[in-house]
Formats: structure tokens, C-alpha cells, sequence
């Protein structure tokens, strides 16, 4: 996988209680960095986020040698039906049919819970793939821009937000501003994939192709497993 790091675990519930093991492992030296464990009530999901969030900014992020920056600060789940929902809706896929059924508990998790940012994020991309691959169209796509403004109103710390508000711009040749937007994203998040996709993005619908390639071989060094940078490709070709 080309890391240093893995984090893995187990969970297990008994008796209405769901304890959760988290770990890192570090791969060179298959030793242990990091260890916790959770507990909660197998039916209270809020409380289950707010204590797995706790323990991933203040133990395994700095146990990986890194800040846990603004993460704490994001928005929260506050219902727990809305956040049981959107945790089904992650799992599953962006092919057309499972799609149009992320959309609609989507949909009603942001009415359930409309200050959830991350919630409206995810809405946002599959309006965009219902935009692109399911026969939205321009509807859908509008929709999408519309639910990454709102995500981004929320927390404007939502880095995959951004960068999908940049690339959509970009497709509909806003190329002056939504460059300026990819730049302060990048500057902002250096580290970052999805901003330096961001970036490349625009760079190639402007025509700079070797510096829409510089970008590209920049977001995949930082994170080579991600599906969302396959349109990489066209600079190359």
C-alpha cells in the first residue's frame, strides 16, 4: 500500500454494550504505536463519534507525529437516527442505482440534522456523480454546488468540499476565480490530495498541461490510493 502506518482494529457487542479496539501498527517494525479502546451503548452512535473523534485527535494523530489542527473543531452529529443514516449511506457504492439511494438518505438526514456538515458534503458528491453518470444533468449538478456551499458554510475546514466546489466550477469555465480558490486551498492545505487535484484540475482545463502533471504527481504521492484522481490521466494523454 506504500504506507508507514495502518490503522486497524476490532469491535464487539455483547450484551447492548459495543466496545471498539482501535490501533496503529507501524509497518517497517510491526509494533504497536498506538492503542485505545471504546465503550459505549450499542445504540447511542452519537456518543460512540464523539468518543472515537476524542481518541483519534488526542492519541493517534499525535502518536503518528502530527497536529490534530482544526479537526476539533468541525461540526457534530446531533441526531441519532440522521447519523446512523449517513453512516449507511458512506458504505455504499457511486454506481447509478445505489447512488439514487445514497441521495434519498441523504436527503433525509439533512433535514433530520441539517447542521451536519459532513452530511451535506456527501450529498454534494452524489449529486454531482448522479450529475455526470446517472442522467441528473445540469438539475443535479446545480444541487450538488448548492450542498458543498452549504457543507462549506457549516465548516470551512471541509477540504473535499472545496475542492469539489473548485473542479465543479472549473467544468462550467469559471477558471479565473476557481483558480485563485485552488491556490489559496493549496496554500492553506499544502499536504493535501484532493486540494492539489484541486489544483490540477483547473490548470489542465486552462491548458497547462506540465503544470496540471506537476500537481497530479504531487496529489498522488500524498495518497496513490485514491480513486477520486483518475482523471490524472487526461493531462498525460
Amino acid at each position: 500500500m506504500g504506507v508507514s502506518s495502518i490503522v486497524t482494529g476490532h469491535y464487539l457487542s455483547e450484551g447492548g454494550q459495543l466496545a471498539i479496539t482501535l490501533e496503529a501498527v507501524d509497518v517497517d517494525t510491526n509494533r504497536t504505536l498506538w492503542r485505545d479502546q471504546v465503550q459505549v451503548a450499542s445504540s447511542d452512535s452519537l456518543a460512540m463519534h464523539e468518543q472515537i473523534t476524542s481518541a483519534v485527535r488526542l492519541g493517534l494523530v499525535p502518536a503518528l507525529g502530527a497536529t490534530s489542527g482544526s479537526g476539533g473543531n468541525g461540526t457534530r452529529p446531533k441526531n441519532e437516527e440522521a447519523y446512523d443514516l449517513y453512516l449507511r449511506s458512506v458504505a455504499l457504492p457511486q454506481d447509478t442505482a445505489p447512488n439514487q439511494q445514497g441521495i434519498s438518505m441523504l436527503e433525509h438526514v439533512v433535514v433530520l440534522d441539517p447542521t451536519y456538515a459532513p452530511a451535506w458534503e456527501a450529498l454534494g458528491l452524489r449529486y454531482y456523480f448522479d450529475a455526470q453518470y446517472g442522467g441528473g444533468g445540469e438539475a443535479m449538478f446545480k444541487r450538488s454546488n448548492s450542498g458543498y456551499e452549504r457543507a462549506l458554510a457549516l465548516d470551512p475546514n471541509l477540504i473535499d468540499a472545496a475542492s469539489q466546489m473548485v473542479t465543479n466550477r472549473t467544468e462550467r469555465s469559471e477558471l479565473v476565480d476557481s483558480y485563485a480558490e485552488a491556490l489559496a486551498l493549496v496554500n492553506r492545505f499544502p499536504d493535501s490530495s484532493q486540494a492539489r487535484f484541486a489544483l490540477s484540475y483547473v490548470l489542465r482545463y486552462a491548458g497547462l498541461l506540465s503544470e496540471s502533471v506537476r500537481e497530479c504527481e504531487t496529489a498522488f504521492t500524498l495518497d496513490p490510493g485514491n480513486n477520486r484522481l483518475r482523471s490524472c490521466a487526461w493531462p498525460y494523454v
